[in-house]
């Protein structure tokens, strides 16, 4: 892994964090979550570039860090969800995940089932992301552009979308032949670029004059 991808990895989440700790935006639920997600981040890809681990170390705490990913993901996504039925249903899935992530973690490390786990938090997050998404394009139509979870759902969309999509091309046979780096790197790439949005989320800042803006659209729209 190149070492200056390695390395923007490691700042980007770091400076989400401590950009929404100097802005106190963690006063916000969601950019809350956003900190401790972007902290978990870090520790992983810190983790990633130093070489003292052992594979079998590193993939048993790299898989610990992606289900607090995921988990964190999933309670951002949660903030938006208004119906109580929906909540619940995200809360079984989080013990569901939970529950079986240990249990898999209580046997034995390999590669073959933290693929199958990664895939399916990929497909989850996919799904989460678009409703999360429809819900905002739902309420806040022109504005969407000034929510933080509009970025962190695009950038955590992003990501997961391209990841099965190398999962699915990987298995058809497009990187046979190749240095499985490729793919590896390929993978760093995009989520460098989902890190960008959720820095951007935390740059976002709605002043009180589209607070306003979006009040009054939304009062006209339902007149």
């Amino acid at each position: 892994m190149p070492f200056w991808l390695s390395l923007v990895a490691i700042i980007l989440p770091f400076l989400t964090a401590i950009i929404i700790f100097i802005r106190k935006s963690y006063r916000d639920e969601a950019l809350n979550l956003l900190m401790l997600l972007s902290l978990v981040i870090f520790a992983k890809n810190l983790l990633f570039a130093l070489s003292a681990f052992e594979k079998t170390t590193s993939l048993f705490y790299v898989s610990l860090f992606e289900a607090a990913e995921f988990v964190l993901l999933v309670l951002i996504f949660r903030f938006n969800v208004q119906q109580s039925s929906y909540k619940e249903w995200m809360n079984y899935l989080l013990v569901g995940f939970l529950s079986v992530t240990i249990t898999l973690h209580a046997t034995q490390v390999t590669e073959n089932y933290l693929s199958l786990i990664a895939n399916t938090q990929a497909v989850l997050l996919c799904l989460l992301a678009i409703i999360t998404l429809l819900i905002l394009i739902r309420n806040q139509y022109i504005f969407i552009f000034h929510s933080s979870l509009f970025w962190i759902a695009g950038g955590t969309l992003f990501f997961s979308s391209m990841s099965l999509a190398a999962e699915v091309l990987s298995r058809n046979g497009w990187f046979e032949g190749r240095d499985e780096g490729e793919r590896q790197l390929l993978l760093y790439a995009f989520n460098v670029v989902r890190l960008l949005f959720y820095l951007i989320a935390a740059l976002i800042q709605q002043s009180k004059q589209q607070e306003e803006d979006w009040k009054y659209f939304k009062n006209s729209s339902q007149e």
